[in-house]
Parts: C-alpha cells; structure tokens; sequence
C-alpha cells in the first residue's frame, strides 16, 4: 500500500505463488491491473514419458516454452506502450500478476523478459516525462534453485539466478532509468547468494526479526541506522489478507509465523 500511495506507477512481482497472496486483491483495490499467468513447466505436459528420453525430452521442451514466454512477456509490453500512446498518460499500472500454475521455472523466465521489456519502455517514458516508477520483487529468496535437477537439469538455477542478476542491476542502476527497486527477501544471504555487496546497495533496509513483526532494524547504505522502529500495518491491509489478532473482534487479525527473518 505504502508504494502505490507514492505512485500509481508500480510494478509487483510475486516470484512465489500462494493461496493467500495478498497484492491482486490490493492492487485491484487502488484500480490496478491483475495479470493471470498460467505457465506451466514442461515435466507436467510430459508425463508419462521416463528415463533419459524423459529428461531430455523436458529440458528440449522447457527451452521452447521459454521462448513463448518472452513473446508473452513481450507482447503485454507492448500492448501497455500502445495504450499509453492512444492515451496520451500512463495507464494500465499498478500492474500485477495472479499466478495460477504454481511455482514454476517458466515463472521466472517470463519474469525475466517482462522485466527487460519493461526497463526498456519506461527508460524512453522517463526521457520525455521525467516520471518515476517502482518495481517491487516479492520474494527473492524464492530464486535460490537447484543446480541439478532431476527433471531440468541446470535450467533451474540459471534461470533463477538470471532474474535475481537482473533484479541485483535494478537495485544499482534503476534510477538511471527512472525505476526504484525494492527487494523483499527472508534474509542477507539470499542477496549474496546472487551477488555479493548486493545488501550495500540498497538505500535503505528495513528487516523485521523473526516472528516480530511491530519492530524493524533499519540500515541505511549498508549501515545501522535504528536499531528498533515501530511499525503498524494499516487496517486496510489486514483486512485483506485476513490476519487475526486475538482479541480484537471481527476486526482482528494474526500474522502468520514465519519461517525466518524477512
């Protein structure tokens, strides 16, 4: 909410696909756009296939779908620089994506080509208007894949890392062309996992300790500037992700535990 109340020109990259992912809801709540992706990988429409014929018939087929999902990626590109003309303003965005094929490498891939595509448009838009956009990526952590895959091989881990590259550029030189990035992960480490020095790029960090999710720790550069900040979350957002805090009524909410730091 914080992003979209700075500028209707966003951009939310869900990289994990859940049942309670909260930003198509959000979005269509400030008249956004939800863009259903279904992008299914290619060991799902091989089944029934096995052995070395199996593999290799999944890696063949995984690297032509990635070639439709830079047309697809492309094309939705395309078609926002289209109706920006015919309108003469930005239109279209906040732009979000509701995924409905799950977690999957193609996922990532689209991601990957959209963002280029992207970053290209609003580098001319930013030349004549001055305007500045923000690209949110949710959650990085996701991108850390594996090397060996049983089914794809190394598609996986190139194609997470790609993206988690491409993103690590955003970070650093985003500006330049009039996009703000930012990154939310569970922890530093996945950062370094991509490139190192990356955490020293940011801004500003803003890291909520595990299972605490009133208080952050905020750095600024690569340094501590809080050691602890109260945060609220508006009542706008939990309503929609349906959070219950005990004791509170209908209106209350309970933040999910997590697994690790964010």
């Amino acid at each position: 909410e914080e992003a979209l109340e700075t500028t209707k020109n966003v951009v939310w990259l869900p990289l994990t696909a859940g049942e309670f992912e909260a930003a198509p809801k959000v979005f269509e709540l400030f008249g956004g756009k939800v863009i259903p992706l279904n992008l299914p990988d290619a060991y799902s429409l091989n089944e029934g296939k096995n052995g070395r014929f199996r593999r290799e018939a999944n890696i063949e087929e995984q690297e032509k779908l990635h070639t439709e999902d830079r047309e697809l990626a492309q094309k939705i590109v395309l078609e926002l620089e289209a109706s920006w003309e015919m309108k003469g303003r930005v239109v279209g965005l906040p732009l979000t994506f509701k995924i409905e094929s799950g977690d999957t490498i193609r996922l990532y891939s689209f991601y990957d080509h959209f963002l280029k595509a992207f970053r290209d448009l609003w580098k001319r838009r930013y030349e004549k208007t001055g305007e500045w956009a923000v690209v949110v990526a949710d959650n990085f952590s996701a991108l850390r894949l594996s090397e060996d895959d049983p089914i794809l091989g190394s598609i996986p881990e190139a194609t997470g890392r790609n993206l988690g590259i491409l993103l690590a550029w955003m970070v650093s030189n985003g500006r330049n062309v009039g996009i703000l990035t930012r990154i939310l992960t569970h922890s530093k480490d996945d950062l370094d996992y991509i490139t190192t020095g990356l955490f020293r790029q940011f801004g500003l960090v803003l890291q909520f300790e595990h299972n605490e999710y009133s208080w952050v720790k905020v750095f600024q550069n690569g340094e501590v500037y809080a050691d602890r900040v109260e945060v609220t979350l508006p009542k706008s957002i939990l309503s929609l992700v349906g959070r219950r805090e005990p004791g509170q009524g209908e209106d209350e909410w309970i933040q999910e535990v997590s697994s690790a730091r964010s």
